[in-house]
């Protein structure tokens, strides 16, 4: 595929999340795709392997918007760069409060034929965590 139609799938991508599209969320990955969460082990969520994992973990998380800073990419490659703004309610490992968040991300999209096969994210996990108050920074020793 062209540099063009990654770049136009991953756009789609991030209007179904947006619009919580699930149908439209689903139809962007490939049956055997795999989302790796940056140093967040498999134990704790931070891997979800095929489109029905990845739509039901999806389907679990609160509304979240990536405002699109940077997009760059190829044949086979798109990565976004983006400001990432949500709310803080946990997850079935992590538990929340209800405090909105703000940090950014850089995604790496790999693409076949239109579809997403391996999505690798990168957050600044910590930031959002400090936001929301639940970690007290002050607290924390070196």
């Amino acid at each position: 595929m062209s540099v063009e139609s990654n770049r136009t799938a991953i756009e789609s991508l991030l209007i179904a999340v947006r619009n919580r599209d699930d149908a439209a969320f689903a139809s962007a990955y490939a049956d055997d795709a795999v989302v790796r969460q940056s140093g967040v082990p498999e134990s704790l969520g931070g891997v979800q392997r095929g489109r029905d994992a990845i739509v039901e973990n999806f389907r679990r998380q609160d509304p979240w918007t990536v405002d699109v800073r940077l997009m760059f990419g190829d044949d086979t490659h798109v990565c976004v760069v983006g400001k990432l703004s949500g709310i803080m309610t946990g997850t079935r490992t992590l538990k929340g409060n209800g405090q909105p968040f703000t940090t950014y991300e850089c995604a790496v999209y790999r693409l076949r034929d239109g579809l997403i096969e391996e999505q690798l994210v990168f957050v600044n996990w910590l930031d959002a965590y400090v936001q929301s108050a639940m970690i007290d920074l002050g607290t924390l020793r070196a």
